[in-house]
C-alpha cells in the first residue's frame, strides 16, 4: 500500500512540475511586462569586476544525508575565494563530517 502511495505521488508531482514549467516557458517567450524580457546585451563583464565570494559563503552549516541508511553528513564551507587566473571561477575548500 505505502509502495502504491509512494508511486501515486510521484506521478503526480512530475505532472504538476510540467505543468509549471510550460507556464514557465511560455512567460519567458511572450512576457507580460517589459521588465520580464531577456536582454540580447551580455552583462557578465561587468561583474566580473566584482568578489561574491563573501555572498556564496553560507552563514550555517549544511546539513544532509546519503545512503540507504541515511547516514548524516555535515559540510562546513571553510573558504570560497575567486580564482586569481580565472575570473569567472570561484574556489570552494569544503570540508565534511559523518556522524553515526
Amino acid at each position: 500500500m505505502k509502495i502504491k502511495t509512494l508511486i501515486l505521488l510521484l506521478f503526480i508531482s512530475i505532472s504538476v512540475c510540467g505543468q509549471q514549467t510550460k507556464k514557465w516557458l511560455e512567460n519567458i517567450e511572450n512576457p507580460q511586462y517589459s521588465t520580464d524580457e531577456l536582454k540580447k546585451d551580455n552583462v557578465k563583464s561587468e561583474y566580473l569586476k566584482h568578489d561574491f565570494s563573501t555572498l556564496l559563503t553560507p552563514k550555517q552549516d549544511f546539513l544532509g544525508f546519503i545512503g540507504q541508511d541515511y547516514r548524516r553528513i555535515r559540510i562546513y564551507f571553510t573558504s570560497i575565494t575567486k580564482d586569481s587566473s580565472n575570473k569567472e571561477k570561484y574556489i570552494n575548500l569544503i570540508r565534511s563530517l559523518f556522524v553515526l
